[in-house]
């Protein structure tokens, strides 16, 4: 990966370090590239895809899925309210042709 300097003379590669630091640490680990996602971006449209991208090359395989957790556990909830929505409307509707029925026998 090529690193970039920065305007302030400051490299990609002090950020890495300042981030193992902060941790207490001597080494940079995979996971401090993610540090790197908020000074890649020249502009405010690359920003996205190079976060994307760092992601992708920092996290490992169960850092992803950690973070998955929260988006998989919103779309259950979601799923789980469309279908207690739908069940709610169905039993409505069951309920007025009931009524409707029991209107038009009387």
């Amino acid at each position: 990966m090529k690193l970039f300097t920065l305007q302030t003379g400051v490299s990609n590669s002090h950020f890495l370090q300042a981030k193992a630091l902060t941790e207490q640490r001597q080494e940079v680990k995979l996971k401090d590239l993610l540090v790197l996602e908020h000074t890649l971006w020249e502009n405010v449209d690359q920003k996205m895809k190079v976060s994307e991208i760092v992601q992708n090359h920092a996290l490992d395989i169960v850092s992803k899925t950690k973070m998955e957790i929260p988006r998989i556990i919103r779309k259950q909830k979601v799923n789980q309210r469309t279908k207690v929505t739908t069940r709610i409307t169905m039993k409505l509707e069951q309920r007025s042709l009931t009524t409707q029925v029991f209107f038009i026998v009387c």
